[in-house]
């Protein structure tokens, strides 16, 4: 399984770097299913989330994991059940919804 994920992670990063690195700061990914991307402006997360989820995508909004200071945003992508040939065009309808929010 960890092959399939070091497959997929790379894949997701360079797609939101090239699509929404100039609004999300995107980490590289050494391990995991999920890649954290914190805003680097203010955003409505919640609502680009709920936009996201009318579109098929399930990006949840950073600030819903904060108690105490919700302006830290941004969102959790997961790509471990993700094959590789779905997550461009997900990130590209993703950005679109950053793009009308």
């Amino acid at each position: 399984m960890r092959l399939i994920y070091r497959e997929r992670a790379p894949i997701l990063v360079d797609a939101l770097r090239q699509t929404l690195g100039d609004r999300l700061l995107i980490p590289d990914v050494t391990a995991g299913l999920h890649l954290t991307a914190h805003a680097l402006g203010p955003l409505d997360d919640a609502a680009i989330t709920n936009a996201a989820r009318q579109r098929g995508i399930d990006a949840p909004a950073l600030s819903r994991y904060r108690l105490q200071d919700r302006t830290a945003t941004g969102f959790v992508f997961g790509f471990g059940n993700t094959v590789p040939e779905r997550i461009i065009p997900a990130v590209r309808r993703f950005a679109e919804v950053m793009a009308a929010a």
